[in-house]
């Protein structure tokens, strides 16, 4: 008969049951492959996200660090392999870093190895593409050129609201509000098939103001779609699919305007313009397109800002008019 825990320290002070152990009792872990399933499991980060480190684990890092002992990563090992991965794909390269990092951080962590092998990994900045900003009156040819009021109104809140596409596929009726739209969800087809569900990418809900024309007609929209879950949806009621509805939609119309072809994200791109060549405040601009700081309003959309380089030219034209800069 096996002591209770409560007589184990007077009666059976060696019985093997009342001896100390860890628990639960785990089995050491010490492959790479590992900790990469405890990596993604053990941060607070969106579906998107998380799909997107199982993707890159899969095809990129897998297939060579599976098996690999965390003990035996010598830093040199890595910057070999990034550089060759950064020449491919510089790109992915700087989002497997993160992977990396996390993982040897982990491990450390757990006592496994002594220092990260990738805490001191450097890479070159990749060439960043500017987006394809449309002026307000190419909007509207664009917005005129849709084939169904569904798509003209998606148009309008991914131009007008600068919402992300999975935020926009997201929306439900209940979301448009006296002002505009409630933002607090976004969706995207999961890879192999179905729906990845999640919040926002700043995990916030934010209040998006619309133009008064814009909003009449979504309000109306909304009102037509009260029964339904989805505020957008295909025929069989599924989010809309960003690949599908710019191959199917957006190109087509593109075309049909007369402007250059262009991707959804573009969208939101030409709605940071507007903002930008309107004088709206770059703090206004940020909370307006859902960004964490507005030095990611600034990087990634005020440089499209086709005014920009007017203004410079402007102001030094007017310099040199005033023999600030004296020709020697």
């Amino acid at each position: 008969m096996l002591p209770r825990p409560a007589d184990c320290g007077a009666h059976f002070p060696d019985h093997p049951h009342c001896l100390p152990r860890p628990f639960p009792l785990m089995i050491t872990m010490t492959k790479f492959e590992d900790y990469a399933d405890l990596f993604i499991r053990s941060r607070i980060i969106n579906a998107r996200t998380a799909q997107d480190y199982r993707i890159l684990l899969r095809s990129l890092i897998l297939p060579t660090w599976a098996d690999v002992d965390l003990e035996d990563v010598k830093a040199s090992d890595l910057r070999v392999w990034f550089t060759e991965l950064w020449v491919r794909a510089p790109h992915q390269a700087r989002r497997c870093r993160v992977i990396f990092r996390g993982i040897f951080e982990l491990a450390e962590d757990d006592g496994l190895i002594d220092r990260n092998p990738a805490a001191r990994l450097r890479l070159r900045t990749p060439p960043r593409g500017h987006p394809r900003v449309l002026t307000a009156a190419e909007i509207q040819r664009l917005i005129y050129s849709m084939p169904t009021e569904r798509d003209r109104l998606v148009t309008g809140v991914l131009a007008y609201g600068g919402l992300r596409f999975g935020e926009t596929a997201a929306l439900s009726p209940h979301d448009v509000t006296g002002v505009g739209l409630s933002v607090h969800r976004s969706v995207q087809a999961r890879h192999g098939g179905g729906w990845l569900w999640g919040d926002t990418k700043s995990h916030q809900r934010r209040q998006v103001n619309l133009p008064p024309g814009l909003l009449t007609d979504l309000q109306q929209w909304a009102r037509s779609r009260a029964h339904h879950d989805l505020m957008f949806a295909s025929k069989v009621e599924t989010p809309i699919h960003r690949g599908n509805w710019q191959a199917r939609v957006l190109t087509p119309a593109c075309d049909r305007a007369g402007i250059q072809r262009i991707r959804p994200h573009d969208l939101r791109a030409s709605c940071a313009s507007l903002l930008a060549s309107s004088g709206v405040p770059i703090a206004a601009a940020s909370q307006h397109l859902g960004h964490s700081d507005t030095t990611v309003t600034m990087r990634h959309y005020l440089a499209a800002d086709a005014t920009a380089s007017t203004l410079v030219t402007a102001a030094l034209s007017a310099a040199e008019s005033r023999d600030i800069f004296p020709i020697a």
